[in-house]
């Protein structure tokens, strides 16, 4: 399984062409809001919850 993370629109399509799930995070130029309409599977301000990141990325779980 592959996730793919990043801050950048380009980030959520590169993991979406690839299959792989997609973890937005609003540490860069882009907000938390920008990011939402480019439909991640997940979006978060930062990776300090760790709980928050690890719900994330195995939803499953």
């Amino acid at each position: 399984n592959v996730v793919v993370i990043g801050d950048t629109p380009n980030d959520i399509d590169c993991g979406r062409v690839a299959g792989a799930r997609t973890l937005a995070v609003a540490t860069g130029p882009f907000s938390v809001g920008d990011l939402r309409t480019h439909a991640p599977d997940a979006v978060l301000p930062d990776l300090t919850d760790t709980d928050a990141v690890m719900a994330a990325l195995f939803p499953e779980l």
